[in-house]
Parts: structure tokens; sequence; C-alpha cells
């Protein structure tokens, strides 16, 4: 990928390449997994009275659990699907952070000079700091629009760790390199438009 990368920066700079990079990787491979996520979250939804009632009903945990493991299988919905994408997509975000890492080292001088706006240079931190709280910003407000309420202990297991993720993730914006910084703003700000457009349509 990092040959790639350095290919592709022929034709465009580094402020255009990363950006589009991040669109291509979300487009591609993780907006199949958000379309089939949502379904599934729908259809979790829709399951959720019968659980509940099935819980007033069953005597003991046991035969709860077995019911609504039954119910999942029925309405094809367990709850770890709905957490597919970001469970998939943790791997291409650390393959791709470190691929663009290397090539901040492998170009320092075209990294250096080829940002735009307030951010010059991408081998450096955001010196306003500005991408890094827009990625908070995005990161939170996409955890709010994912968050399902359920009584599933995997599911808040989830929701606590994204959002740790979120502030862990914008914390290290603070401090890395801008190229960095920009390729997780555009693929947070991707995510969020991703999530909004696909409620409305589906």
């Amino acid at each position: 990928m990092l040959q790639t990368l350095i290919g592709v920066h022929s034709y465009m700079p580094w402020c255009y390449e990363i950006p589009a990079m991040a669109i291509f990787l979300r487009s591609t491979i993780t907006l199949p997994i958000a379309i089939a996520s949502l379904k599934t979250a729908r259809r979790f939804v829709q399951v959720q009275p019968l659980i509940k009632e099935a819980k007033k009903r069953c005597r003991t945990n046991t035969d709860f659990r077995t019911v609504r493991k039954k119910l999942y299988k029925r309405f094809n919905c367990h709850p770890l699907m709905i957490y597919a994408l970001p469970i998939t997509q943790l791997p291409l975000f650390a393959f791709a952070s470190y691929q663009l890492r290397q090539a901040v080292d492998v170009c320092p001088e075209s990294m250096s000079t080829e940002g735009m706006l307030w951010f010059t240079d991408l081998t450096l931190p955001d010196p306003h700091g500005v991408l890094p709280a827009v990625l908070a910003v995005t990161y939170l407000t996409n955890m709010s629009i994912l968050k399902r309420p359920s009584d599933s202990r995997l599911l808040k297991i989830f929701n606590t760790a994204g959002i740790m993720s979120a502030f862990f993730v914008s914390f290290m914006a603070f401090k890395t390199s801008t190229a960095l910084s920009l390729y997780w703003t555009t693929s947070a700000i991707y995510s969020l438009v991703q999530n909004v457009a696909l409620r409305k349509l589906l």
C-alpha cells in the first residue's frame, strides 16, 4: 500500500491524496458492512418487545437466554452483527494509519510542503488543534447515532469501548502528524455522513 500511496502522489499533492485515500477505503470496504449492520440493527430494535416479554415469562435466566438466542436467530439480528463495522474496521484503521505513517517517514520533504490552509506541514501536529477537535466531536456524534438502547451486556461494553476509543484517538491526534489527523478526520466525517444518509435512505 505504501508504494501505491507514493505512486498516486505523482498525480496529486498529499493534502488531497490523504482524504481521497480515506474516502476510497470507506467506500469500497466499510460501506457495504455498514449497510448490513444497519439492517441488522433495525431488526434488533424490532425484536426487543419480544425479548422483554420473554424475560417476564421465563422463570430462570437460563430459560431466558435460550429464548433470546432463538429470537436472535429467528430475526437474524445477533447483537454482535450490529457492531460488525467497528470490529472489521479496526484492522483497516491500524493498517492504513501505519502505512501513512511510513509515508511520512519516507517522503518528509513533500509532506512538509504539501499541506493546506492552516496545516501546511503534514509532518507536524496540527498547530491549532482544529483537526483533533473536529475528530473528537465527529466521533462522539457518530457514537450517539450508532448507540442502541439495550439490556445486552455486550452492547453496553461496545458502547463504552467506542466512547473510550474516541477520546483516545482524538488525544493521539493532538500529538501525531497532521497527515494522520487529516486521514482520521476525513474518515470520521465520511462515517458520520454515511450513517446519517443510510438512516434516511434505508
